[in-house]
């Protein structure tokens, strides 16, 4: 193979075809392509906080959430026996008051059955003196 004048041209215009292909077309697609790299590299690691952060969220809302299940079941305990409480100190208070009333009542009662007793002995001792002032008074006419 011969090395001429034409063998030269070619090289130079392949050269120069290289260095304006490279100028015009892949210098702009590497560019092109680094910053899609870069796009697509800031968005994983955009993404891969994100879903951390999300896995922390959650992480801490299931916390609270337990937490919260785990005091509303205590603010119940403590209802439930507040209320029981209650529920005794009426009952306790109702019966206490019941039996002074009953203890009022028998009293009252027993009062009344003992003037009744009196009312009833002075009228006993009413009609026997009646009865003995007539059995008397018929003996002497009689």
């Amino acid at each position: 193979m011969e090395f001429n004048a034409t063998f030269l041209v070619s090289i130079i215009s392949f050269l120069v075809f290289m260095y304006i292909m490279n100028a015009i077309f892949y210098t702009p697609l590497t560019k092109i392509i680094d910053e899609r790299e870069g796009i697509v590299h800031d968005n994983y690691e955009h993404s891969r906080k994100a879903r951390h952060e999300a896995e922390k969220i959650a992480k801490d809302k299931e916390k609270r959430l337990t937490e919260t299940a785990k005091q509303s079941r205590q603010i119940m305990v403590d209802k439930t026996n507040e209320a029981n409480e209650n529920y005794k100190n009426r009952v306790t208070d109702a019966k206490a008051k019941s039996n002074e009333r009953v203890g009022v009542l028998k009293e009252e009662l027993s009062r009344s059955e003992n003037e009744a007793k009196e009312v009833l002995n002075s009228h006993v001792e009413n009609l026997a003196q009646t009865i003995v002032n007539k059995v008397l008074e018929g003996g002497l006419h009689g």
